[in-house]
């Protein structure tokens, strides 16, 4: 259940909700090298991969078609889910 901080979010006008399509959540995977539940070290929530394959330039809240899938463990990846990605995360278009 979303926190009260998230509902407010959600009232945000400047908000943009954006949905992602299967194409696109298959593309923003194949970034992840490991996901939180098998590496304590994964510190990257997987909304900011997504974020790195969009050029959208505001203020974004991704909803995905389904959980992405990890390739290194095959737990559910959600938009909040902490990854460790394969390289680096371009962060030049976020706000």
């Amino acid at each position: 259940m979303p926190d009260e901080d998230d509902l407010r979010d959600l009232n945000d006008p400047e908000l943009k909700v954006v949905p992602v399509t299967i194409m696109q959540l298959a593309s923003a995977v194949t970034q992840v090298e490991s996901c939180e539940k098998r590496n304590p070290e994964a510190e990257i929530p997987f909304h900011w991969i997504l974020r790195a394959l969009d050029d959208a330039k505001d203020y974004v809240e991704y909803i995905l078609p389904a959980p992405g899938l990890c390739p290194n463990c095959r737990a559910e990846i959600h938009e909040n889910t902490l990854v460790e990605p394969i390289g680096e995360v371009d962060a030049s278009n976020w706000i």
